[in-house]
């Protein structure tokens, strides 16, 4: 009796019970984005700011060897990068090495200045990210060459003075008279004999180039600092930017040297050929396919220092100003 009663109490008081239901805690889902270049804090005048500062100082690191590889791409003979660069300063002195600099750095102003400020826009407003903050490779690439083509387009008249500047020493080496008495008054001669639109000869080649260098460039820089960042422990500093900008300037200069052959032998003879074609042509026939790659190891001697030099400037800059990481 008892038993049963017992039972029945504790029946009773399981029914009786009042079930509470504690909510588990809601597990907050982080979309995981890359350490890489994220776009807080954008300001598109800024960025074009920094990009003509940091190319400029760049120029002034590497120009000695853009003014021997000009030397190189001209010069009928097969002279070593030591031997001209020894020849320049020689019968130049050490101001040959920087001969037509002023030039570069109008170019510049234009050249480097429009094309972050296109890529930027063109990355963030156009393409856009994905979800994660990765920015893919074919979207990356599109958005650089067409930054690369749209500031050389409208850079290419300084480019056909920094040229003619630099062959001025070659003239001096021939026995010639020097045609120009500085940067201002090449450019006043040049658009004399060549007219406005004469001004964009050999654009062309120049456009073509620029589109390679910074699918090479900007490309390679942007996707290899994203690699690094999201699989190796390296962080976002300048140990990366410098890994990265190294890889950006061995691409930009495999994918840019026969452009930039075929540019500057246009520009510093443009009554020579006919056509873009015409000069390949002309120059694989009388001095074979691999003249396309001449000047290839003062082209890397030149970009490799130069994209290291121009990416560590800019992203530290960025730094101070209390911008996010390119």
């Amino acid at each position: 009796s008892n038993f049963t009663s017992q039972i029945m109490s504790a029946t009773t008081s399981s029914q009786n019970q009042t079930v509470i239901t504690v909510p588990q805690q809601q597990q907050q889902v982080t979309v995981k984005r890359s350490k890489g270049p994220n776009k807080e804090g954008l300001n598109f005048g800024t960025t074009y700011l920094l990009g003509v500062v940091s190319a400029c100082t760049a120029e002034a690191v590497v120009y000695p060897c853009d003014m021997i590889k000009t030397r190189l791409q001209i010069l009928p003979t097969r002279a070593g990068m030591f031997s001209t660069g020894a020849t320049i300063v020689k019968t130049e002195g050490i101001a040959g090495l920087y001969m037509g600099f002023t030039a570069g750095c109008y170019r510049h102003c234009i050249y480097s200045g429009g094309r972050y400020f296109a890529y930027e826009i063109l990355k963030e407003k156009v393409f856009q990210r994905n979800a994660d903050g990765t920015f893919p490779l074919w979207k990356s690439a599109l958005a650089a060459m067409s930054a690369g083509a749209i500031g050389q387009f409208a850079a290419s008249p300084t480019d056909l003075i920094k040229v003619q500047m630099q062959t001025e020493g070659f003239r001096a080496l021939k026995g010639e008279p020097k045609l120009y008495s500085g940067t201002i008054n090449c450019f006043y001669s040049m658009h004399a004999k060549l007219g406005f639109i004469g001004m964009w000869r050999g654009w062309f080649p120049n456009v073509q180039r620029a589109a390679l260098v910074q699918l090479g460039d900007l490309t390679a820089y942007d996707i290899a600092k994203q690699k690094i960042l999201l699989h190796t422990p390296l962080e976002d500093n300048f140990l990366s930017h410098g890994c990265a900008s190294i890889v950006a300037g061995l691409v930009a200069t495999i994918m840019s040297t026969p452009s930039d052959v075929l540019k500057t032998r246009i520009m510093s003879n443009p009554d020579a050929y006919k056509s873009t074609m015409d000069c390949a042509m002309k120059t694989i026939q009388n001095d074979g396919i691999l003249a396309l790659y001449r000047g290839f190891f003062p082209i890397w001697a030149r970009m490799g220092p130069k994209a290291m030099v121009f990416y560590l400037t800019f992203e530290q800059c960025r730094g101070w100003m209390g911008l996010s990481s390119w």
